[in-house]
């Protein structure tokens, strides 16, 4: 077992120890009092996972009517800094509460606004400057984020539902049912990982396709495979997918397409298999059941908190990427240009 596939299936414990802190009484005490502050905004911000862990928390807020937004870092630093205003609430996550968008962005921000910092560091800049810090407490990964990016979609789940209400007991408890699930499915991973070698031995490239809060896992699944295994992988939202990218499909198409039970499964059920009737090779990784047939490779994974289901999601797009990395002749999840901390813009 490598550093990464260890990080991969330690997840579970690494959730459960840090929600000693995240989901502490404390922590939870200092996010209810944000609903009573009157921001008119919301603004979710980070870079890479940690940009896109807010998306299901995003999804709720707005569904609950609230104005919310997600924004990369670099995207409001050097283009709309305008987005934040005295009433807006700016929430910035950072596993290292250092990377460069997040500390230029803290230079250039009035006092006045108020940050809520999610981060793996109370030390760093993030976590100094934000009035609310709440503290991943994950162990670092040997390799590219796992742990970290989970623990922050967990995090983001919390402020968002905290802005609507108070957070109580279930919340908590939804938290410790998603890292139990997640510990289950890793258990499988070795029966995981040969499946999906099996279905998909040598792609050319590899789509991951979502919508809804499964978008999370798109983007962010995505960017894993291209780190990981220094693989082209596209992302795409489910929907968009129909205006143009379709036409990608043939043969040699290879694709992940997430889809939880929403008012949007019928599509994504009806997307994955006419594109694996094209000669598509089409992984669809849902909380319903479904048969499986030529071209088309179901994985069950629970039915969780919906905001919590990227959590799950993720797991079968770690196992290819390891395997590609290994068929790449890379170490998995070793950077080669880069470091865990992006101190270049």
């Amino acid at each position: 077992m490598n550093n990464f596939i260890k990080d991969v299936t330690e997840q579970s414990e690494s959730l459960k120890e840090g929600m000693k802190s995240f989901a502490s009484d404390e922590t939870l005490k200092d996010l209810n009092s944000l609903k009573s502050m009157g921001f008119n905004k919301i603004l979710f911000t980070g870079m890479g996972s940690s940009n896109f862990c807010s998306i299901p928390a995003k999804n709720f807020l707005v569904k609950n009517g609230l104005d919310a937004k997600v924004e990369s870092a670099s995207q409001i630093l050097y283009y709309e800094k305008n987005l934040i205003t005295k009433d807006t609430l700016l929430i910035m996550i950072s596993q290292s509460g250092e990377s460069v968008e997040i500390v230029k962005l803290i230079k250039e921000l009035p006092e006045d606004i108020y940050v809520v910092g999610v981060t793996n560091d109370k030390n760093s800049t993030l976590g100094k400057r934000a009035q609310i810090c709440v503290l991943l407490n994950v162990d670092e990964e040997e390799s590219v984020t796992t742990r970290t990016y989970l623990s922050s979609i967990m995090a983001a789940n919390l402020i968002g539902k905290a802005l609507i209400r108070d957070l109580n007991d279930a919340d908590v408890s939804d938290l410790k049912t998603a890292a139990n699930s997640l510990r289950d499915f890793t258990d499988k991973w070795t029966s995981i990982k040969s499946a999906l070698i099996e279905f998909i031995p040598h792609p050319s490239y590899l789509c991951l396709i979502g919508r809804g809060d499964a978008l999370t896992t798109a983007r962010a699944g995505a960017l894993f495979v291209r780190e990981v295994s220094k693989f082209p992988a596209l992302d795409f939202d489910s929907g968009e997918f129909r205006h143009g990218p379709f036409e990608m499909v043939d043969e040699n198409f290879a694709g992940f397409i997430f889809a939880q039970d929403s008012n949007t499964w019928d599509l994504d059920l009806f997307l994955a298999k006419d594109a694996a009737s094209r000669g598509g090779k089409i992984v669809f990784v849902t909380d319903k059941e479904v048969e499986a047939s030529e071209n088309f490779l179901p994985l069950l994974i629970d039915k969780i908190d919906p905001l919590l289901s990227p959590i799950l999601q993720i797991v079968p797009v770690q196992l290819y990427a390891d395997q590609l990395a290994r068929d790449r002749g890379f170490e998995p999840g070793k950077f080669r240009w880069n470091t865990k901390i992006t101190t270049i813009g």
